[in-house]
């Protein structure tokens, strides 16, 4: 965003959000190629049983188009929303000087649709 002549950053969160009917696992490869592949590095993620995860990632402004492309790539269906928020975000770094392209905190949340019984852990007890 420029104001005034005076590139002004915004900081930004992108959460990007998907469904596959793709073996848990081979999705999860596929995803993980596609943050390292486009320059992102991945912080943390939660596995919710075999049902979803949830990726966070902090990712250059500039390296959103190519996440885009290599996310289609993983044949994970994206929402319409992440769709809209990766094309909102790469046409925004546009216009951001290269000497101030932010890092962007990010989360992909990805669904698995399959007829598995749920994935149950054992969960040792807490002693406090």
């Amino acid at each position: 965003m420029i104001v005034s002549g005076v590139c002004a950053i915004v900081k930004r969160f992108l959460r990007i959000n998907g469904v596959t009917r793709q073996n848990r696992h081979e999705a999860v490869d596929k995803v993980k190629e596609a943050i390292s592949g486009s320059g992102a590095w991945v912080l943390d993620f939660k596995m919710y049983a075999n049902i979803s995860i949830c990726i966070f990632f902090e990712i250059s402004a500039r390296d959103v188009a190519k996440l885009h492309i290599l996310l289609l790539e993983t044949q994970i269906k994206l929402s319409d929303e992440s769709v809209q928020a990766l094309t909102e975000s790469d046409n925004a770094q546009r216009s951001i000087p290269d000497d101030q392209v932010p890092d962007w905190k990010s989360s992909l949340e990805i669904t698995f649709v399959h007829n598995e019984p749920d994935l149950i852990r054992d969960v040792p007890p807490l002693e406090l």
